[in-house]
């Protein structure tokens, strides 16, 4: 049976719609599998107080916390600073110093299969054992998401946003795009996204 390890970086509780829906759909998914796994969740300083009744309601599960509280100190900021800005470049940062702590490193060497939900773990696969398999489930495209936060415009809009609008979409499209391209599979579960979007992922 292959050891398969579920990385998430959000304590996705209470259950509601939206970005918090796909991780419990993830986990009901794996359970209904009859596959053993292992869910590895970072935990953000802002959410301790969630950990307790997400552990509960998970309790069949075999969740392995690790809080970035508890990383050194200068870390703990950097980390927290970054995801702060929560932009496209901050959240692929924020998990480059989060791959820094042992415990995440020593979780992950041991995936036969790493499974994740967004590209912003692209970190992650250099600390993966070679045989992995690494998957991938975006179920939207976040250059969409991120070009909507910092400009106030998104792609699915129906209208054509400004010139620099469209030159930032289209720059983070081609990083998220090479950054799919690591992992072994891609694949879309939660179907919120576009046909057009579908159609690039293809």
């Amino acid at each position: 049976m292959p050891n398969i390890v579920y990385f998430f970086d959000k304590v996705f509780w209470p259950q509601r719609e939206g970005c918090h829906n796909p991780p419990a759909n993830h986990l009901q998914y794996l359970v209904g599998s009859g596959l053993e796994f292992t869910v590895v969740l970072l935990v953000q300083p802002h959410e301790e107080e969630l950990v307790l009744p997400f552990l509960k309601h998970f309790s069949d599960l075999d969740i392995r916390t690790i809080r970035v509280s508890e990383m050194n100190e200068p870390l703990v900021s950097l980390y927290v600073n970054l995801k702060k800005k929560h932009t496209f470049h901050s959240m692929l940062e924020a998990n480059r110093v989060a791959i820094v702590d042992p415990r995440l490193q020593e979780e992950l060497a041991r995936a036969d299969i790493f499974f994740t939900n967004y590209v912003y773990t692209a970190p992650f696969l250099e600390h993966l054992p070679k045989h992995c398999v690494s998957i991938v489930e975006t179920h939207d495209l976040q250059s969409s998401q991120q070009t909507c936060l910092l400009r106030g415009w998104s792609p699915r809009s129906g209208n054509v946003g400004t010139p620099e609008c469209q030159a930032l979409y289209k720059s983070l499209l081609a990083e998220e795009l090479a950054l799919l391209n690591l992992f072994d599979f891609v694949i879309a579960i939660a179907g919120c996204m576009s046909s057009d979007e579908m159609g690039i992922l293809r």
